[in-house]
């Protein structure tokens, strides 16, 4: 009788350690997902040919690699930006998200895309010439004219995260945008402009390029405002290599009042490359390492001396009315180590006719690509032409 009572009591026991052992299981399926934050920033890489340029950015999604899309509900939007107000290292702070911790190899940045205007706030948020938004998207042109940008696409673009980004349980991590509103407004044939986001992902903010633009005015060195500097990498032709990848503009900005410039670069060698109107191009090889701030690339502009070369250019057999052509205009030049190409100019057109392009003098080389098109070159362009270009 002994026995059967130990053995009784040693099946109750092993049933109230099984009972145990389950809701301690059922209670740790209850516990919150581990979860780090998110600092997200936007910077934009300039252009010189307008005095602002205004987008609306409305969400931001994240897609997890195991998971689905998921709104960034905390972020500080919408929000309408005049991306050329973040350069030279300025950034705007999107805001700082909760995330479950895990990888996550895309992002798409929702822009607004009807053609209206922001809401009235209080306190008014004009733009830089003291007046309420006109458009959701637009441009201020040199003359103060304000001109829409129209986004194709339902405003959608996705950003894909080549590294991806890693959430940490409990650990914080940073993300910069980098929207380049040089290559991301589309010159329409019918006078139009568009807008066509290109933006890339820094993957560190603590490598800089900075320098300073001068120019001699009554042979004193004198700052100049407005220079177009960007850093690029050049890889000599091969077989197998489009045209088009020989050169990659990494990054751009424009100096300050100051002549000066500041440009966020991932470690590389680059051409550092100035241009501006009324002066000769100029560039110069930096051999960068990590955080060469203190390696500036500082440049001495020359005034042109012969007439410049207008071009009159005709795109034509593009597939639609929203598809694109980059026109790359670029020079051979010795920057310090060597004969290497460089760009000196760009646009993104539609089909149509553009007769006002004009280069400081010199030879050039006109590359021009489009999706699912075969890159055409152009090569010694040395005086004013009319080109005609069909794909």
């Amino acid at each position: 009788m002994e026995m059967l009572r130990l053995f009784k009591w040693l099946i109750a026991s092993c049933a109230l350690l099984g009972l145990t052992i389950s809701l301690m299981s059922c209670g740790g399926s209850d516990s919150p997902a581990a979860t780090g934050t998110l600092d997200i920033k936007l910077t934009d890489d300039a252009t010189n040919q307008y005095q602002a340029v205004y987008v609306t950015i409305d969400e931001v999604h994240v897609h997890h690699e195991t998971g689905g899309w998921e709104t960034l509900s905390e972020l500080d939007l919408p929000q309408t930006v005049n991306l050329l107000e973040l350069v030279n290292g300025v950034m705007l702070d999107l805001g700082i998200v909760q995330l479950q911790a895990g990888h996550y190899n895309q992002m798409r940045l929702i822009l607004e895309d009807s053609e209206g205007a922001p809401a009235p706030q209080d306190p008014p948020d004009n733009n830089i010439l003291g007046k309420p938004h006109p458009y959701f998207n637009y441009l201020v042109e040199v003359d103060d004219k304000e001109t829409l940008l129209k986004v194709p696409s339902g405003g959608n673009t996705g950003i894909k995260l080549v590294s991806g980004i890693d959430i940490i349980a409990d650990q914080a991590n940073e993300l910069v945008l980098d929207f380049d509103a040089h290559r991301s407004i589309v010159t329409k044939g019918n006078g139009d402009f568009g807008l066509k986001p290109t933006i890339k992902v820094l993957a560190t903010v603590d490598n800089s390029v900075s320098g300073r633009v001068v120019v001699e005015v009554d042979n004193t060195p004198t700052p100049l405002e407005d220079a177009f500097v960007s850093a690029q990498l050049y890889t000599p032709p091969t077989d197998g290599l489009d045209p088009k990848d020989e050169v990659i503009v990494e990054s751009t900005t424009t100096t300050a009042s100051d002549g000066t410039y500041t440009l966020l670069l991932p470690l590389n060698t680059y051409n550092i490359v100035a241009t501006a109107a009324g002066y000769l191009p100029a560039c110069q090889v930096l051999e960068a390492e990590w955080y060469f701030a203190n390696d500036p690339a500082d440049f001495d502009l020359v005034a042109e001396t012969e007439p410049g070369i207008n071009l009159n250019i005709t795109v034509s057999g593009l597939d639609t009315v929203e598809d694109i052509a980059h026109l790359s205009f670029r020079q051979t030049k010795d920057c310090g180590e060597g004969d290497v190409i460089i760009e000196v100019a760009f646009m993104n057109v539609t089909n149509g006719n553009y007769p006002l392009i004009t280069l400081p003098a010199g030879t050039y080389d006109l590359v021009v690509s489009a999706q699912d098109k075969i890159t055409k070159v152009i090569s010694d362009i040395n005086g004013d032409m009319t080109l005609n270009i069909s794909f």
